[in-house]
């Protein structure tokens, strides 16, 4: 899912910056690295989260990157029709 996703689920569409700024504090239990920018691309990495960790927990679970590095969102992109609130 993209944190774009997250805040229109929110009811909040404009505000994926401040989900971002959420995951980012998120406890460790949560799967903060399933939320991407819908790009494809992975967030900025931090010390609690380095981008070879998301992306080496992503593919353990089977999601793809492209050759440019980015997650085939045409493959792995939640369609928020499809989620069940």
């Amino acid at each position: 899912m993209s944190y774009g996703q997250i805040a229109q689920l929110l009811g909040h569409p404009r505000a994926s910056r401040l989900v971002g700024w959420a995951m980012h504090r998120c406890p460790s239990q949560i799967p903060w690295y399933r939320v991407i920018k819908k790009t494809g691309e992975l967030p900025l990495s931090n010390s609690l989260f380095p981008l070879s960790d998301q992306r080496r927990l992503l593919e353990q679970e089977g999601v793809s990157f492209l050759t440019s590095g980015l997650v085939d969102m045409k493959k792995h992109q939640y369609k928020l029709e499809e989620i069940d609130l």
